[in-house]
Parts: C-alpha cells; structure tokens; sequence
C-alpha cells in the first residue's frame, strides 16, 4: 500500500476510535452488585457451603432510568423446608449525601453455613436507595427511608 492510501484509512480509523470509546465507556454503569456462591460439598455429611457478596454505588453518577443511588445493601436470607425464612440480615455501604459526591461506596460481604433440615435454600439480594436527579450537586440529600421498595 502506498502512504496515499495508509493516511485516509489511519484517519478514518482514528475517528472510529475516537466516537466509539467514549460511548462505549458511558455505558459502563458503577452502581452494580454481585453474588458467588461457593458449594464445598463432600461425600460425607456435614455438607458447608458460602456465599460472598460485593455492592457498590458512586452517588454523582447519574442513571438516567433510577435517578442517583445514595447507599446500596445486601441482604442475607436463610429459608427452610417450608419457604419460611429462618434468618435474614442487612449490611448497607457508607451513604451518599449529595449528586456531587464524587466517593465510591462498597461493602463485601461473606457467610458460610452449614446445611441441615433446618436451613434448604440461601440467597444474597443487593438493592440500592435512589434519589432524584436535580441538577444542583451541593443540595443535601435527606436520610435513605428504603432501599429498592424495602422500608426500614
């Protein structure tokens, strides 16, 4: 190829890059959750398993279908035989206060277990509180009242 032809395509190339980047990166959302559960079964009773969590939130990131997520929470759920719940517990990240505050929230959480005739089923659920988008970064947000439809 001659150097004509390499500058036209380097260019060209070069523009693709530069619109499709940052698109791309905009997609790319910092409020997530994510679960693992970890099964250590053995041949022989007793049979332990885990569950590890981690949730994060960065309050001045603006979603545009939920609005600005101020805490996030997981919560862990133990049920037995019948459906019933037989232990639960919330663990919340630090709390956003404004749409500027720039900060990344998180919060890991781990539990191991034993099962038994008691505990058949365990789950770990991450929700977030929002607040709505005012385009004023330094209005005080008031305390989250609920998380994802959850109240206190």
């Amino acid at each position: 190829m001659k150097i004509k032809q390499i500058i036209p395509l380097t260019i060209c190339f070069l523009l693709v890059v530069a619109f499709c980047i940052p698109s791309a990166l905009a997609v790319i959302n910092p409020n997530f959750y994510r679960v693992n559960y970890i099964d250590n079964y053995v041949d022989n009773p007793p049979y332990y398993a885990g569950i590890e969590g981690y949730i994060q939130v960065k309050p001045s990131y603006y979603d545009t279908q939920n609005g600005h997520a101020q805490a996030g929470r997981l919560r862990f759920h133990t049920f037995n035989a019948s459906g019933i719940e037989w232990f639960s517990d919330y663990y919340n990240t630090a709390i956003g206060t404004h749409e500027g505050d720039n900060r990344t929230l998180s919060r890991t959480v781990s539990h191991s277990f034993l099962y038994s005739d008691q505990i058949v089923f365990v789950e770990l659920l991450g929700t977030f509180a929002w607040q709505p988008h005012t385009g004023d970064p330094s209005t005080v947000w008031p305390y989250p009242f609920g998380f994802g439809g959850e109240t206190e």
